[in-house]
């Protein structure tokens, strides 16, 4: 099978592990669909980390999601079981072959209103706030970066300083995007492709508020923050910290990655969120 052009060009598999990976690749799948008596019955999709292939599991429609390893993800999947995820069905040892239930996939949060979309994924990283393992790696940020304006730095410094140390250990979605929450053909919405750690819920907010510049309401980022924390029982400064120094980290990555669109997407967010009415401590 040809791996999409796509997926080998995705920033995040150019290290030798995702280039040794992605040579890999056609392999494993051969292995996987022959031993598992998977039929593929549809196209392939891909997002920045895996590939998922449609296929039949003794008649019923399922998909096929092939990544590097990750324990973490797959005790996390077994754990949620379904409730605010997307439901395992069988793995291969390693966790680089998931059976996952299918969904409606042209169903995401991306076809949602921001404001509606903002409190669902609340209520999901509610949902999947569960004690983590001891295996899971705590969240962490580091706004230390070159090329962001030294405005947003400072201000992140501060916002990392305050999150440092937090005891919590609850299962997060760190990539928790518009894209990454898709509808069950039953109509419930679940998320997907979660990568884990262990930290608070608020820790979601960054990512989905970023994915949400470009049609974000009146109110702009600020108010989607609030939709989504009061969605989940949320501790608003909490997140609004968690929103600031993780979107000044990933601003720097992006600079780095020779991104073009995000870092303008990042100073937006950022700028949202500081004229907003700035929580207290």
């Amino acid at each position: 099978m040809e791996i999409p052009a796509g997926l080998r060009a995705s920033p995040v598999l150019q290290d030798e592990a995702g280039r040794t990976w992605l040579a890999e690749l056609p392999d494993l799948i051969l292995a996987v669909t022959h031993g598992w008596a998977l039929e593929v019955d549809g196209p392939t999709r891909h997002g920045a980390h895996a590939l998922v292939l449609p296929v039949r599991w003794a008649g019923q429609p399922a998909v096929l999601r092939l990544a590097r390893p990750e324990p973490p993800t797959l005790d996390a999947l077994r754990r949620w079981d379904g409730h605010g995820s997307v439901r395992l069905l069988h793995a291969n040892p390693q966790g680089t072959a998931v059976l996952l239930e299918r969904l409606d996939a042209e169903r995401s949060l991306t076809e949602v209103p921001a404001l509606r979309a903002a409190a669902v994924a609340g209520e999901i990283a509610r949902k999947l706030a569960l004690p983590a393992g001891p295996d899971v790696a705590v969240v962490s940020v580091d706004p230390d970066v070159p090329g962001v304006p030294a405005r947003w730095v400072d201000l992140a410094r501060g916002c990392a300083e305050d999150l440092a140390d937090d005891p919590a250990r609850l299962l997060v979605h760190i990539d928790l995007t518009r894209e990454n929450v898709v509808r069950r053909r039953q109509g419930e919405y679940v998320a997907i492709d979660p990568r884990v750690a262990a930290g608070r819920p608020e820790r979601a907010a960054a990512e989905l508020l970023l994915r949400s510049v470009d049609d974000r309401p009146d109110g702009g980022s600020a108010r989607l923050l609030r939709e989504f924390v009061t969605a989940g029982e949320m501790d608003h400064a909490l997140a609004w910290r968690w929103c600031v120094a993780r979107t000044v980290e990933y601003w720097g990555w992006a600079l780095t990655a020779g991104l073009t669109e995000d870092p303008e997407r990042c100073r937006i967010l950022l700028t949202d969120l500081a004229d907003g009415t700035r929580p207290g401590p």
